[in-house]
């Protein structure tokens, strides 16, 4: 008896073939390629250095120096003069900054207040015939000097304790002026805050968390003038003395606290 054998189709065999290929790469595949990492999120930190963006008040000390120039509108030559201010000053300072996110500049908006001594008096005497009498003298004073300004600083240096600013804004001084046509005569007096404007830059460093060191530069014109009207014997009228407290320039350090 003859068994006879079925012949399988090639293409069956070819079938056969592709699919344990395929399942013996896959399960290579499998075995060989690594999980995908897990995504860990943080939250994005900002600033790891000094932390400019506080408020902060403080002391400043320095030196002032500006120009008082007078003039008259009568023939008075005694009165058209000028002197140099000098003075000493001492004051208070309060601010805030404000910092954006992964910034490097730095907003702020800062004002201070200081007691200064200038003082000018003198009194001529005057030739015959002019306009003024002997005796005639003036007296002039400035105690106080104020600023409100902004501030536009770049942080940098290691732990981010340095600040690179310039500043601009509003000044004020409290001054008054006298003047005096003749001996006997009251003095007539004008007082007030002059107003003007200031500029400037500084560089202001962190010495520890909370406290800084500045050094600072401003340069003031006051605006506004004081005048005074006075009588002239020797012209028999009146006239106007001008006080301009024009240009001053301020260098100061300040101790600076943030909270």
């Amino acid at each position: 008896m003859r068994i006879h054998s079925k012949q399988i189709p090639a293409t069956s065999m070819v079938i056969v073939s592709f699919l344990i290929t395929s399942m013996t790469a896959n399960a290579a595949d499998l075995y060989l390629k690594e999980p995908d990492p897990v995504p860990v999120f943080e939250e994005p930190v900002d600033h790891l250095g000094f932390d400019w963006n506080r408020f902060y008040g403080g002391l400043n000390a320095g030196y002032i120096q500006g120009d008082l120039t007078m003039s008259t509108d009568f023939d008075a030559p005694n009165f058209n003069t000028s002197h140099s201010m000098n003075s000493a000053i001492l004051g208070l300072t309060l601010g805030k900054n404000f910092r954006g996110e992964n910034s490097d500049l730095l907003l702020g908006i800062e004002g201070d207040i200081g007691l200064m001594d200038f003082n000018v008096s003198e009194t001529f005497d005057v030739a015959a015939g002019a306009a003024l009498d002997d005796g005639a003298s003036y007296r002039t004073k400035m105690d106080a000097f104020a600023t409100l300004r902004g501030r536009l600083g770049f942080i940098t240096g290691e732990e981010e304790r340095n600040l690179l600013y310039i500043t601009a804004g509003l000044s004020a001084a409290r001054a008054s002026a006298s003047a005096s046509g003749q001996t006997g005569d009251p003095f007539v007096t004008d007082s007030g805050w002059l107003t003007g404007y200031t500029i400037g830059g500084g560089i202001e460093s962190a010495m520890n968390e909370k406290i800084s060191l500045k050094l600072e530069y401003l340069y003031s014109d006051l605006t506004k003038d004081l005048n005074v009207t006075i009588p002239t014997p020797g012209a028999g009228g009146t006239g106007n003395v001008n006080f301009d407290f024009r240009s001053s320039h301020v260098v100061r350090v300040g101790l600076n606290v943030h909270f």
